[in-house]
């Protein structure tokens, strides 16, 4: 009879352990739309500029440093 108990038992719990590993949560919510247009402030300026000056150097030195090698 124990034996009968013991098995009905187990039964039960592996049954309910199982419900929690097959049950469905709910969807995450949708995400936020993206923001509208982001207008271009100074920074695309000053990084324009700093790029030019910087071209300017390296052409400078690159041609210095070819004639004085010659």
């Amino acid at each position: 009879m124990k034996l009968i108990v013991n098995k009905i038992v187990f039964i039960l719990m592996m049954l309910v352990s199982f419900e929690g590993v097959f049950s469905q949560t709910n969807p995450p919510p949708p995400p936020s739309p993206p923001p509208g247009d982001v207008p271009v402030d100074g920074g695309v300026w000053f990084m324009l500029v700093v790029g030019i000056v910087f071209g300017y150097y390296s052409i400078r030195y690159i041609y210095k440093n070819k004639r004085s090698s010659i």
